[in-house]
């Protein structure tokens, strides 16, 4: 009776191992899914921002093409204030556009002009 009793006990303790190493199997699974949703959304995002910098610097080529364009229509004086700032503005321009180019906007930021 004895014999019966341990193998009874020892039959439990097996199954209560297999039943702790279910849930962690099962919890390995879980967080397994939570690394892969979260990999998709960091990839998402990834490929939101490079399509939303290739759309900024194809707008500031546009103004750096129509800046250029229109400072070239003016025929400012080389000495003249407007000129000066005319070459401060396509220097800004510049900036804005490699800083984008290489991800570095939001460093330029207090190089800009306040408004």
């Amino acid at each position: 009776m004895l014999k019966k009793a341990n193998m009874r006990s020892e039959y439990a303790s097996k199954q209560d191992a297999f039943e702790r190493e279910d849930e962690s199997f099962a919890e390995i699974e879980r967080l397994k899914r939570t690394v892969y949703v979260h990999e998709k959304n960091a990839a998402a995002a990834l490929m939101t921002t490079k399509e939303l910098q290739q759309q900024f610097i194809g707008i500031l080529n546009g103004l750096r093409f129509d800046y250029r364009a229109l400072k070239a229509s003016l025929d400012l004086d080389p000495d003249s204030k407007e000129m000066a700032e005319a070459v401060r503005y396509q220097e800004m321009l510049e900036l804005l556009h490699e800083s984008c180019a290489v991800g570095t906007l939001g460093s330029v930021r207090g190089s800009l002009p306040e408004h």
